[in-house]
């Protein structure tokens, strides 16, 4: 009995030893595996904050870049801003100055035609007197005075051109020295008025020269007249003066013009940097959009790998957590099977302890008698109980030097409950031993009943404690499963932040990027304002140039006075050695005085004539205003049939009615067809004109041109001098008709030279052949003189016209009545 108690003791520690054994190894998996687990949830979560860390430092520098990119934008629209508002001033600033530049250039332009006119009838006026002195052969008095005032209209010519180069050297450049232009004109027209002046003065002594007898008298109004140029000269030098004054005036507005150009090129130079930094900072900030595209494609990738990452993570922890509950739920199945057949052991055991019982009731007498057996053996028991305590002792320190180092107090209080349990009923069996010999009586109802509270209490404590580690590893399981998903869920969060962020990187990237073109357009503007800018500095340094120019002219202008000065200082010599010699001159100094009269009268006439003529000129340079008096035509085409269609009139009727070289010999070739009723027919009216009609007699009957005209009375053929010298008297009569009726007559006007004038046509159609006369006919323009014009060589006649090619029209050559 005793041998089986002690197997079953035994039975009991082996199985308490294995289910230590048990307990110790599941433990020591589960601490295995929620380390694994913790060092991978560790790990992942190292990761994570780290990606998180990387995500956040990569974050926190796109919102610095950002702001930066937006401080940029804000400094390039205020950039932009103030160099639009500046290109808006420049704008109107040169817009007023064009402006100003522009009225100025046409009051120039006019005032220097009407310069250009007079110019042109000076020059008239100085051929006119020249021919006039070689054709009348004056004296040598009045040889060097038409000399001197010769060489004085020549000085004021070659002023006069040098202003109009001038005039065309500005109008070129249209700038700011067209004023100082202006001022050259009125100074040339100045110099004009007083030649004039000194001209009608030398007329005038010449006319009272006329009446004195005395030469003391002459003497004196050659120095009068002296005085009168010495007077001139001086004005002369103070309008040069004043020239030079405006000069200096037009001088400092070109320094302070110069000034506000060295302003204009400091504006445009910071222009360029500012042009030259925006395109910095565009570039810059170009590269800066390419690297945040290439971060952003990175962290794409990043989050990408990072998911991917997570989605493996998570399907490695579910599977090593299923695996784990699987193993453990199999350890779980197996050790309960085990503890069933321990279950099942025991109740054979307790069966065959029943059995014993009975066996043991059966054999009480035989237990007395073996008493002193059962004495043995219980010593026997005794030793093995201290050999088992002492067993137990040594397998309670190895356990607990086993144990684990990272379990926690509670895992090791559970153990010591466990050991001391398993002590208890260690200690329970050896009282149980101890009362042994005095229970020997109850031994087969208490063996029975302690039999079934051990084997339930160890089923209870087993169930009890694989329930609670099953417990326990859940609870952790899920605890640490909440824990991942928190964490993956924070990381989603995370991502999908990181992904608006993204958006919004993506949308101001594209912001910049369709702002670019804008920017770009913007930097062409100011590019092509840059352009004109520097087009409107060199041309306020072509006007330096030629506000130098302007400069040296007018040093030339002042040689130019010095050396007429020294020629009025010749002329007053010569002038005093003309009186010395004047004595000898009395006789012929009546002829000559009515000679210088008549052609006094004749300057008259003729500078009114140039002055109305000249201030027409324009209108001729016009091919469609080449019109023809009728009557002029009428006239030439008589005289071509009344001399027998000569050459010469043929050539001058060509030559004034504009007729081509094809017409000419059309002409020429009807001229030599044979004569029909239409020959006879056209040549009546020139029939009726060889009886000289009372119209076309001259006005003075007794000159030599009347004479002549008797003496070709006999051919019946009249000069066409005589009808040409006839038809101006009579237009130079209704001129100082018109004359009287237009403005007040001068001191040498029409009506004090008219009888003048008639005796000079007069006698001049005595020395004057037909072909001067066509000559004087073909030097006048094609067109005739301008409008309005009562010239004695192209006088006004009513409307009716005809123009030169074929083709009636409204005469410009009318009264000055008709509208």
């Amino acid at each position: 009995m005793e041998t089986r108690l002690e197997r079953q003791e035994q039975a009991h520690q082996q199985a308490a030893a294995s289910l230590r054994r048990d307990v110790s190894s599941l433990q020591e998996r589960l601490t295995s595996s929620q380390a694994e687990l913790a060092s991978r949830v560790s790990s992942n979560c190292n990761r994570a904050a780290e990606g998180n860390a990387r995500d956040t430092s990569r974050i926190a520098g796109l919102e610095v870049d950002l702001q930066e990119a937006q401080r940029l934008h804000q400094q390039d629209v205020a950039l932009i801003s103030d160099l639009q508002a500046r290109l808006a001033d420049g704008e109107t600033s040169a817009g007023d100055a064009a402006a100003a530049a522009g009225a100025q250039a046409a009051k120039l332009h006019t005032e220097l035609e009407e310069q250009k006119q007079q110019t042109s009838q000076l020059h008239s006026q100085l051929q006119v007197a020249r021919q006039q002195l070689e054709d009348r052969g004056v004296s040598q008095v009045q040889q060097a005075a038409g000399r001197d005032l010769e060489a004085e209209l020549a000085e004021v010519g070659e002023v006069l051109e040098g202003v109009e180069e001038e005039r065309d050297a500005l109008q070129q450049q249209v700038d700011r020295l067209e004023a100082s232009a202006f001022q050259s004109a009125n100074q040339a027209r100045e110099h004009e008025d007083v030649y004039r002046t000194s001209l009608e003065a030398a007329q005038k002594a010449e006319a009272d020269q006329k009446q004195q007898d005395s030469s003391a008298q002459a003497q004196e109004e050659l120095v009068q007249a002296e005085a009168q140029r010495q007077e001139q000269v001086d004005q002369l030098k103070k309008n040069l003066t004043s020239a030079r004054e405006q000069l200096e005036e037009s001088y400092a507005e070109g320094c302070k013009a110069e000034g506000q150009l060295r302003e204009s090129q400091q504006q445009l130079t910071e222009i360029q940097e500012q042009a030259a930094q925006l395109k910095a900072d565009l570039s810059s900030t170009s590269s800066e959009l390419t690297a945040l595209h290439q971060e952003l494609a990175t962290r794409k990738e990043a989050h990408a790998h990072l998911l991917q990452q997570l989605t493996d993570l998570d399907g490695q922890q579910a599977s090593v957590q299923e695996a784990a509950l699987e193993q453990r739920l199999d350890e779980t199945q197996r050790l309960a099977a085990s503890r069933q057949d321990q279950v099942n052991c025991l109740q054979q055991e307790a069966e065959s302890h029943a059995e014993a019982m009975s066996i043991a009731a059966r054999a009480a007498a035989a237990a007395e008698a073996t008493e002193a057996d059962l004495e043995q053996q219980l010593q026997e028991a005794k030793s093995l109980a201290q050999r088992s305590q002492a067993d137990l002792d040594k397998h309670r320190a190895s356990a607990v030097a086993a144990a684990p180092p990272d379990l926690s107090g509670a895992a090791q209080q559970e153990l010591l409950l466990k050991l001391q349990s398993a002590e208890e009923a260690t200690e329970a069996a050896v009282a149980e031993r101890d009362l042994a010999k005095q229970q020997l009586s109850r031994l087969k109802a208490q063996m029975v009943a302690e039999q079934e509270e051990e084997e339930g209490g160890l089923q209870w404590r087993i169930d009890a404690e694989v329930h609670l580690a099953l417990q326990e590893a859940t609870a952790g399981e899920a605890a640490r499963l909440a824990d991942h998903q928190a964490h993956v869920k924070d990381l989603g969060d995370q991502l999908e932040e990181a992904r608006s962020r993204e958006a919004r990187l993506e949308a101001d990237v594209k912001a910049w990027q369709e702002a670019l073109p804008a920017r770009d357009t913007e930097i062409q503007n100011l590019q092509v304002a840059l352009g004109e800018l520097t087009y409107e500095n060199e041309a306020r340094d072509r006007n330096r140039v030629d506000l130098k120019a302007a400069r040296a002219e007018v040093q030339g202008l002042q040689s130019l006075l010095a050396s007429s000065q020294t020629g009025l200082q010749d002329a007053r010599r010569e002038a005093e050695a003309n009186a010395t010699a004047n004595h000898g001159l009395r006789s012929a100094q009546a002829q000559q005085q009515e000679v210088l009269q008549r052609m006094q009268d004749e300057t008259a006439m003729l500078r009114r004539v140039v002055r109305d003529n000249m201030k027409r000129l324009s209108a001729l340079d016009d091919p469609a205003s080449a019109l023809v008096d009728r009557r002029l035509v009428v006239k030439l085409l008589l005289t071509y049939f009344e001399r027998d269609q000569a050459n010469e009139v043929l050539e001058l009727m060509a030559r004034i009615l504009g007729f081509s070289g094809e017409d000419v010999r059309r002409i020429r070739a009807a001229k030599q067809a044979p004569s029909g009723v239409l020959r006879a027919v056209a040549a009546a009216p020139f029939n009726f004109m060889r009886r000289r009609p009372p119209v076309l007699q001259p006005a003075a009957s007794g000159s030599p041109s009347a004479s002549q005209a008797s003496g070709n009375d006999a051919d019946s053929k009249e000069s066409i001098s005589d009808q040409w010298i006839d038809f101006l008297l009579k237009q130079a009569k209704a001129a100082s008709t018109e004359a009287d009726h237009d403005d007040a007559p001068s001191a040498a006007g029409p009506h004090a030279t008219f009888t003048g004038l008639q005796e000079d046509l007069t006698a001049a159609s005595a020395s004057t052949s037909a072909p001067d006369a066509l000559e004087m006919m073909a030097s006048s323009p094609p067109g005739g003189f301008a409008p309005g014009s009562h010239s004695p060589f192209q006088p006004s006649f009513p409307p009716a016209t005809w123009q030169a090619g074929g083709g009636a029209g409204r005469s410009w050559l009318h009264d000055p009545s008709d509208p």
